[in-house]
């Protein structure tokens, strides 16, 4: 997810009417924040590789 796409979630959060894609887009909304702590927790800006997309051993910082 880029950088604003939290906020572009924000946006979606506050517009939406339909209460089951309201809930889909607040876990969204979830996991982009904690994406983007940990990426600057990191100091990083980078995005971090999901378990699911590689199976290979990814060197830690």
């Amino acid at each position: 997810m880029a950088a604003n796409g939290w906020r572009e979630l924000c946006e979606a959060i506050m517009k939406e009417q339909d209460p089951k894609r309201l809930s889909e887009l607040v876990k969204e909304l979830n996991i982009a924040l904690d994406q983007r702590e940990i990426e600057l927790r990191h100091g990083s800006a980078r995005p971090q590789i999901l378990a699911s997309e590689s199976t290979e051993d990814v060197p830690r910082q």
